[in-house]
């Protein structure tokens, strides 16, 4: 019997035409560069029908929107 191990990722979609596909190309070489358990891996970056695709590592969590909704933090707790 085989096993697969099931990863959840983030798809960062670009709009057909836009110039956000260099901006995903320089995100996803960036993350690439970085070696940290704190910052999400960049798994792929590709074109599909002139979109472009940048494969993203998922993380639990929430947005800072919605955390923001229900604590009140200082600027330099924040940074740190």
């Amino acid at each position: 019997m085989r096993l697969l191990k099931i990863k959840y990722v983030i798809l960062k979609l670009n709009s057909p035409g836009s110039n956000k596909k260099y901006n995903n190309k320089h995100e996803y070489e960036i993350l690439q560069k970085i070696d940290s358990e704190k910052i999400i891996k960049a798994y792929d970056f590709f074109e599909h029908d002139n979109s472009s695709v940048l494969v993203l590592e998922d993380f639990p969590g929430e947005s800072i929107q919605t955390y923001l909704k229900r604590h009140t933090i200082q600027i330099e707790e924040f940074l740190v």
